[in-house]
């Protein structure tokens, strides 16, 4: 790739923010400016060594150490450290004490820590406290699980298993929010509905088959299907399986409007043989199904779309900026603040999370080398598509018009940021770009085309800018896209880790069990599938840390990051986050109230949950930080 990911990184000028009024576009007016640009901007990607040989191979990722500006804010470190000792309960090991008394030092001032020393103390720190015990022990029962997680934030799932309604909310307003897929003669592209085999189904519910067909020919089938798993090698003392859940979109509106769908099914499978599940099974069998469904959504949503699709997205796109952007370019300017911390972040995820022996390693079920594998396929396939919202929810099929489903909060409540995140950045390009084809003589949005391109690999630049789409128009979506990736998106399926995912009693991180059957599930079979308790308290650990962490707001800008004429924008987009979320939070008190009446369906103290607060616009960061 030349001398721009080189691993040779001399030392440069530590990262200033340049004065608005020199933000400029890459229409240099002088041989003098071009050439001054140039050797920036090649100074600036020497600090950004790119490597396709990490833990995930052939992404670009940062090659070596974070450089200065890249580490870690005081604040940041400040809020992380306050999180540990929650977690710790007073509990706190004298290595990790030590470490945390390095850091507050720091902080205060008392010591100063080189920048390679913080960036080792952080990642040291976190390895503790991630660091599990060997035992392999089962819990009895749910209750022995739900000690772990005493004087922390309960999540919303604590004591929901039981409750299908909120089985299926996960899949509206979830950890993984956009995996429906419609069933139905024409739409089936993977021939799920005969590899299902209904057909062949002879347990307690009589009407499954009917109910389902009727489902599939009306167009109201939908399905959550996990066979991405199907051939995985498994970890040490884990069990593959590749679960399927099926959804009926109810004909009665009322219903449809206050829980969105009805769940018919779950299929647990491994190998070739799959196993049917209904919710007129008996107790222990049904939550064993669903269980081993959240198990399989659980594994995905960290792979692929918390890893793949929010955190290593982003850091393609944004190596691919300090490879061909100077720091005063306009471009550069908007963007840079919505990549604060995620180079840093990313690097340190490399290095202790998804390495052998890491975290993941330790909890997910298939084997890191086998995760890493499915996380670069889809990291690729994320880049090579129209990251835009309204474009991934088309492709989907779960945009309104092909999803009309009463409960969606996801789609409805993001669609709105979405909407005023392109306006903003619609109206920043206007003030720099007066036609389409001002953004074509812009030499340095150009070479960020060709970085994209070659560096990062983004396909769907190639495509649409090549095809005479490097328009305004797409530029604006563009850039669009990579905010609302980097700070909605990330946002709602980062912060459901603290408040959905902790129990492990509803959402367990491995399975440790061959599938079991309906009517001979037991509550200690079911047990021995869960996690051990030691890998349930290092889950609890890594989830309520890496949920708890909210650093900077969307839509809080710098001080004297702009030039005046983009300020009256910028101000205008935090008006229009405040009345979005004036918007969210009249939907909520909506979403609510429709149970009012319906205890038959879900307990009144769980009526809450059905209010969608996740990506309330004070919640979302500016970036991926955590």
């Amino acid at each position: 790739m030349g001398a721009c990911c080189s691993s040779d990184q001399p030392s440069n000028k530590p990262g200033t923010k340049p004065d608005p009024k020199d933000i400029k576009t890459g229409n240099e007016t002088t041989v003098k400016e071009k050439e001054e640009n140039q050797q920036e901007i090649a100074h600036e990607a020497k600090k950004y060594p790119i490597s396709y040989d990490t833990n995930v191979k052939d992404i670009a990722m940062l090659g070596s150490l974070p450089p200065l500006r890249e580490a870690p804010k005081l604040e940041w470190i400040k809020m992380v450290l306050g999180v540990v000792v929650e977690i710790l309960k007073g509990d706190i090991k004298a290595d990790i004490k030590q470490l945390l008394q390095d850091l507050e030092d720091h902080i205060s001032g008392k010591k100063t820590m080189a920048h390679e020393k913080v960036l080792d103390t952080v990642c040291n720190l976190l390895k503790g406290v991630f660091k599990g015990g060997d035992s392999m022990e089962h819990a009895k029962n749910f209750e022995q699980l739900e000690i772990l997680l005493t004087g922390l934030d309960q999540p919303e799932t604590l004591h929901e298993l039981d409750n299908d309604y909120a089985f299926t909310r996960l899949r509206l307003s979830g950890f993984a929010p956009m995996q429906l897929r419609k069933l139905a003669e024409g739409s089936d592209k993977d021939n799920l509905w005969s590899t299902l085999n209904l057909a062949t189904y002879s347990g307690v519910d009589d009407t499954l088959l009917e109910r389902t067909e009727a489902a599939y020919k009306s167009g109201r089938l939908y399905a959550v299907n996990y066979s991405v798993f199907k051939g995985q090698p498994a970890g040490t003392d884990k069990v593959i399986v590749y679960p399927t859940a099926l959804f009926e979109l109810p004909e009665d509106q009322e219903l449809g409007k206050r829980a969105g769908l009805v769940v018919l099914c779950v299929q647990v499978n491994t190998g070739d043989v799959g196993t049917t599940f209904t919710p007129k099974d008996e107790t222990w069998s049904w939550r064993y199904a669903k269980l081993m469904f959240n198990m399989a959504e659980s594994n995905f949503h960290e792979g692929i779309v918390h890893l793949a699709d929010t955190h290593l997205v982003v850091e393609a796109i944004c190596l691919s900026m300090h490879h061909s952007l100077a720091d005063d370019h306009p471009v550069y300017v908007l963007l840079n603040q919505h990549f604060t911390g995620t180079v840093f972040i990313n690097w340190a995820a490399n290095v202790f999370l998804i390495d052998k022996g890491g975290a993941v390693d330790e909890l997910l079920t298939p084997t890191i080398d086998a995760v890493n594998t499915l996380v670069s396929k889809a990291v690729l396939s994320s880049l090579d598509s129209d990251l835009s919202l309204p474009a991934r929810l088309q492709a989907a099929g779960l945009d309104e018009a092909a999803f009309p489903c009463g409960y969606y909060p996801f789609r409805d409540d993001a669609s709105l940021i979405w909407d005023a995140t392109l306006k903003w950045v619609t109206a920043y390009i206007d003030a720099y770009y007066p036609d389409d084809e001002s953004i074509g003589t812009d030499r340095q949005l150009q070479s960020f085309r060709d970085a994209m391109v070659d560096y990062g690999k983004i396909g769907w630049v190639k495509r649409d800018w090549d095809r005479g789409h490097g328009t305004k128009a797409f530029v604006s979506k563009l850039l669009a896209s990579f905010i609302f990736i980097g700070s909605t998106q990330h946002c709602a399926v980062n912060f459901t880790q603290k408040s959905l995912m902790l129990p492990t009693n509803d959402v367990p991180l491995g399975n440790y069990a061959p599938v079991a059957k309906p009517g001979e599930c037991t509550e200690e079979q079911t047990m021995l599938a869960l996690p051990p308790i030691e890998r349930a308290k290092t889950a609890k650990d890594v989830l309520y840390l890496l949920g708890g962490v909210h650093f900077t707001v969307l839509g809080e800008y710098e001080a004297n990051t702009f030039q005046d004429k983009v300020l009256p924008a910028a101000e205008q987009f935090k008006k229009d986050l405040e009345a979005v979320a004036g918007l969210m939070d009249k939907r909520n008190k909506e979403r609510v109230a429709a149970w009012d009446g319906h205890a038959d369906e879900v307990p009144t103290d769980l009526t809450p949950h059905w209010a969608y607060t996740t990506i309330l616009p004070k919640y979302i960061p500016q970036s991926i930080n955590i």
